[in-house]
């Protein structure tokens, strides 16, 4: 449910508390309490998805250090690193070639490129070269699908080029759809429309000297009637199917 939903059906709550419509409140509630567990559970389930991703993603690689080949977890890498590559490991890290044995690396999910690329040790002829040219240099995320090599590790996490774009990404506002501002704008204008209604309805019971009863009564009865219309209902179910 949106924001401007919740709030209406609050509102109707208390207006059914006040005129006595306790039944009417219960149910009320329990909707606006289905909304938020629905949310939370959306949101912990996502949550556990992406660290079970987080998890799979962090593989063991083999590391030239002190003399000896070791092999140590992606996340224990430190710049500096001499990380030894074979066909079919996933990059961890960025990274300059050392050695190359007609190394190929699959970079599509980065630059785009479909074909390998091949990579070799020896140095580029001019410094500003794009991230698809840099054939000298490895990049975490893309997959080696031929030959062998080392690398130099120069960068790790979100100092990488593929963490750069996920800062980025992440750095994104969310918009909402089309249809949740459909949904917002139809609640606020039902919202208006019934205020407006109550509102009329107090006016016209306190200048003809109505029992304060009957005319909390009235209004409440627009609040079900409102809440109670077939344009209503499909606006929170559709609302709590999107939760």
């Amino acid at each position: 449910l949106t924001d401007v939903m919740v709030i209406i059906l609050i509102v109707a709550a208390v207006v059914s508390a006040f005129i006595g419509e306790v039944q009417d409140m219960i149910v009320i509630l329990a909707i606006v309490v289905l909304n938020a567990i629905l949310g939370v559970t959306q949101e912990y389930r996502a949550e556990q998805a992406i660290a079970a991703l987080k998890k799979l993603a962090v593989p063991k690689v083999r590391v030239r250090r002190g003399g000896h080949t070791v092999e140590v977890s992606a996340r224990d890498l430190v710049l500096g690193d001499v990380v030894m590559l074979e066909a079919g490991n996933l990059l961890p890290a960025d990274g300059r070639v050392l050695e190359s044995a007609s190394l190929r690396v699959e970079e599509a999910a980065l630059t785009g490129e479909s074909e390998p690329v091949e990579k070799q040790a020896a140095a580029l002829a001019d410094g500003d070269v794009p991230l698809g040219d840099q054939h000298n240099m490895l990049f975490m995320g893309t997959t080696i699908t031929y030959g062998r090599g080392a690398m130099l590790v120069t960068a790790t996490g979100m100092k990488t080029e593929l963490g750069r774009i996920a800062d980025m990404l992440q750095s994104v506002q969310r918009e909402a759809t089309p249809l949740q501002r459909r949904l917002d704008a139809l609640g606020g204008a039902l919202a208006k429309v019934a205020l407006a209604i109550i509102a009329l309805i107090f006016g016209v019971g306190l200048f003809t000297s109505r029992d304060v009863a009957e005319i909390w009564s009235a209004g409440g009865d627009v609040w079900r009637r409102l809440l109670a219309s077939h344009d209503v209902q499909e606006l929170f179910l559709t609302g709590v199917s999107m939760a």
